[in-house]
C-alpha cells in the first residue's frame, strides 16, 4: 500500500504592530499583465480605495507596474496581511469575472519588508519610483502615469480618480527625514 505524504507547507509569520511601515510587492501568475487597459488601472484604484476604507491606511508610494505593484505602506489599527489580502482578493475576483478566467491572479503570497529607519524607507520610495525607468517603460519616473508624485519627495491622497490627488503634508516620524504623506 502506498502512502502519500503530503508536506505542509508554513508560510513565515509577518511581523506587524500599530504605525508599521512595509515595502510591500505581489506580481502576476506567470508574469501575466495585470493591468490590460485603463479600466483596469481605474478598477485598482476604487478597490484600494475601498481596502483603506476598511482597513485605513497610509500609502507613502506607488508604482503599478504591467505584470506587478509596488507600495510603500504604513499600517494602522489592521494588521497588513488584512489589507492585502483584500485588496488582491478583490482584485482578482474583478480580473477573473472580466476576463473569464479562473484561478490564482497573483503569482503567491505579496512580498513584505519591513521598514524601521527613515534611510531605508527614502531608498524604498526611490526604488520604487525608479521602477518603470529601470524596466525601459519611461526615461523620467514622472512621466510613468501610474506611479504615486512620491518621486517629488511627497505621498500622494488618492481622490474620485488618479487624476484627482490631494495632498496634505505630514512629517515622519523619523528623525532624518521629512516627507509628505497622502491619504485615500
Amino acid at each position: 500500500m502506498n502512502i502519500i505524504r503530503r508536506r505542509k507547507i508554513i508560510s513565515k509569520i509577518r511581523i506587524w504592530y500599530e504605525n508599521a511601515k512595509y515595502h510591500i510587492m505581489a506580481r502576476s501568475v506567470r508574469s501575466l499583465a495585470l493591468y490590460r487597459n485603463e479600466e483596469d488601472y481605474e478598477i485598482f484604484y476604487m478597490i484600494l480605495r475601498r481596502t483603506r476604507e476598511k482597513y485605513p491606511f497610509m500609502i507613502h508610494s506607488y508604482c503599478l507596474m504591467t505584470t506587478h505593484f509596488h507600495m510603500l505602506v504604513t499600517t494602522m489599527k489592521d494588521e497588513i496581511w488584512k489589507i492585502m489580502k483584500y485588496l488582491m482578493q478583490n482584485y482578482a475576483m474583478y480580473f477573473n469575472r472580466k476576463y473569464g478566467t479562473k484561478g490564482h491572479v497573483f503569482d503567491s503570497r505579496y512580498v513584505s519588508c519591513i521598514i524601521e529607519d527613515g534611510i531605508y524607507f527614502l531608498e524604498v520610495s526611490r526604488y520604487i519610483h525608479l521602477n518603470p525607468v529601470r524596466a525601459c517603460m519611461v526615461r523620467n519616473p514622472l512621466d510613468y502615469e501610474f506611479i504615486s508624485s512620491g518621486a517629488r519627495n511627497f505621498i500622494i491622497i488618492i481622490g474620485k480618480t488618479r487624476n484627482d490627488f490631494k495632498i496634505k503634508r505630514e512629517v515622519e516620524k523619523f528623525p532624518t527625514s521629512q516627507s509628505y504623506s497622502f491619504s485615500l
